[in-house]
């Protein structure tokens, strides 16, 4: 008896070293096709949402952020399910498609009255922004004043949509992205200058109607370039009336902000109210070096490369804007803290608040010439600020 047990336990561990030596020996024999087929078809074994529809390998972020499958592809062994693996090409040429959803229809408005400015970036109450110490906090009613909050109609109801940021009394700039199927009628603005968010209808005072949406002919839907979209209200805002507590944020000054520490602004769900609540968060702006190094670590893949009208921030463990901020401004101070000026505006991102994955922004000052164009067209000028404009706090 002792024999047939003993006989039984050498069959099964030499079944079981068969197994592994198979397993192993259909690993080497994977990798020796794949390379057999990578050389012979000059291309390269990834996974298969690293490819575009023409089987190029996805370099700039595009659909890795909402998955789509093309369909004739040249599939590589391996991988938990068929078609896992495809083998793409590297396309080293710059990426030249048109935009997907261009919108050429940009009409010139009858001409309107420069109205009277303030300076730009100035906080109401003043406050030091140096002072921030914290890397997440309760923002305080009047901190941002120029942070707008975008409604869309949806069946006779205001829908909560995106967030902007007021560059003039009667200028909203926001992402393209939220804006792809709205039209003027569709959208209402509200200044919310205080730490809870207005719904509309509560206080009209704060209530603007959509005169024109103007967006960008170069945005590009796959990887969310250019995107950013100008909204030109019915009437300006009154920004020298204090009681409202409203200003315009800059857009335009000549400071350097890679790898200075900045502000995001998002909203989220109090525990308490269950209505939506400011929350300002310290980041730091990430060179486009670094990002695209840290980036190629994520599933965007090795060959990911940060577009120009892009700029990445954050990066820290728990520290992020996600879900429904889209838009949201990134501030930066000025070095005595006496005013901010916006460099992005949430655009997309790779996950949420992950250590090491920075968030990606939309580039101000690369569409700051577009959106100064587009503005003198409609007879409108934005606020020059220069550096004599930039006051020490007392």
């Amino acid at each position: 008896m002792w024999r047939l047990v003993l006989m039984c336990c050498v069959i099964m561990v030499n079944i079981g070293n068969s197994v592994s030596f198979l397993k192993n020996k259909r690993q080497t024999n994977v990798t020796l096709e794949n390379n057999i087929l990578e050389i012979f078809n000059n291309c390269f074994c990834v996974y298969h949402y690293q490819c575009d529809n023409d089987g190029v390998i996805i370099t700039n972020g595009e659909r890795l952020f909402e998955e789509r499958v093309g369909n004739e592809f040249i599939r590589c062994h391996g991988g938990k399910f068929e078609g896992e693996i495809l083998c793409c090409r590297l396309n080293s040429t710059e990426d030249t498609r048109e935009p997907r959803n261009p919108d050429q229809n940009i009409t010139t408005e009858a001409p309107h009255k420069k109205p009277r400015q303030q300076h730009c970036g100035k906080q109401l109450p003043a406050i030091n922004i140096r002072a921030f110490s914290g890397h997440e906090a309760s923002s305080v009613n009047g901190e941002f004043p120029w942070l707008i909050n975008i409604f869309k109609k949806k069946q006779n109801d205001w829908k909560y949509l995106c967030v902007g940021t007021l560059i003039h009394p009667r200028v909203v700039l926001t992402v393209h992205h939220y804006l792809i199927s709205s039209k003027a009628d569709d959208l209402r603005v509200i200044a919310n200058s205080e730490i809870q968010m207005r719904q509309v209808g509560e206080n009209e005072a704060f209530e603007r109607g959509v005169e024109e949406i103007v967006k960008n002919p170069k945005y590009y839907s796959g990887g969310l370039y250019n995107d950013v979209a100008i909204i030109i209200l019915k009437e300006n805002y009154d920004i020298l009336h204090i009681q409202y507590a409203i200003n315009t944020i800059c857009l335009k000054i000549d400071l350097p902000f890679e790898n200075q520490n900045c502000i995001v602004l998002g909203w989220e769900k109090s525990p308490e109210s269950k209505r939506l609540m400011l929350k300002k968060i310290e980041l730091p702006v990430v060179g486009r070096s670094k990002c695209e190094e840290l980036l190629r670590k994520t599933r965007v893949g090795a060959d990911f490369t940060l577009h120009e009208s892009h700029i990445c921030a954050g990066g820290e463990l728990g520290k992020d804007v996600c879900t429904g901020n889209g838009g949201s401004p990134l501030m930066c101070p000025t070095d005595n803290g006496s005013m901010l000026f916006q460099v992005g505006m949430v655009s997309w991102g790779v996950d949420c608040g992950k250590e090491n994955v920075p968030g990606i922004y939309a580039n101000i000052k690369h569409s700051y010439d577009w959106i100064v164009q587009e503005l003198s067209k409609r007879n409108i000028t934005l606020s020059d600020i220069t550096m004599a404009d930039i006051v020490p706090v007392n």
